[in-house]
């Protein structure tokens, strides 16, 4: 327990922080919050192999999963968003999740989406990091990705995340109800 002292500088230098963490810092507070993570699945129709997936592999000094291989997805950040519209009975409604996805075309995929990303489920689950609200999402992407490779969804690698097992039966249950 925080003394009433270190609470205080504790709050002080939390209003510091800007709206990224350093992976030190992740890595410290996602086991103390439930964390909202945008998951989203990139499914293609192959003739030989049926539906595959986009799959990504992570790098040998990632602190949680090394060389295992994730679907792509992003935290989403309280700068994510800025924007507001007003809805019926002044409910607020956000941009979509835009920044965040933009922000994931960037910096995993290098190239943008081909159709707006379809929420299939929302799960919520215990990672290594800690608790996460997983919103996932089926996507198609304009092109070929910078990184990863795809594969067919009933020949995923050994080294797959664990949670992603559950993310992506969610977005292939989403897929067969037309979602």
């Amino acid at each position: 327990m925080l003394s009433h002292e270190e609470e205080v500088e504790l709050i002080r230098l939390f209003n510091k922080m800007g709206g990224q963490w350093t992976p030190n810092l992740y890595n410290t507070f996602a086991p103390k919050f439930a964390l909202t993570a945008i998951e989203t699945v990139f499914l293609r129709r192959n003739a030989i192999s049926g539906v595959e997936i986009l799959l990504i592999q992570r790098p040998p000094t990632d602190a949680h999963y090394p060389n295992e291989w994730h679907s792509p997805g992003t935290m989403l950040r309280a700068t994510d968003f800025q924007e507001e519209t007003v809805t019926g009975k002044d409910i607020p409604a956000h941009d979509g999740f835009k920044k965040a996805f933009d922000r994931l075309a960037q910096s995993e995929l290098g190239i943008g989406f081909k159709t707006k990303p379809r929420q299939v489920r929302s799960i919520f689950h215990f990672t290594p990091r800690g608790s996460e609200i997983a919103l996932i999402f089926l996507c198609e992407l304009e092109g070929e990705p910078k990184a990863g490779r795809f594969f067919a969804v009933d020949h995923l690698p050994k080294n797959l995340i664990e949670h992603h097992h559950r993310i992506i039966e969610a977005a292939m249950d989403g897929l067969r109800r037309g979602l």
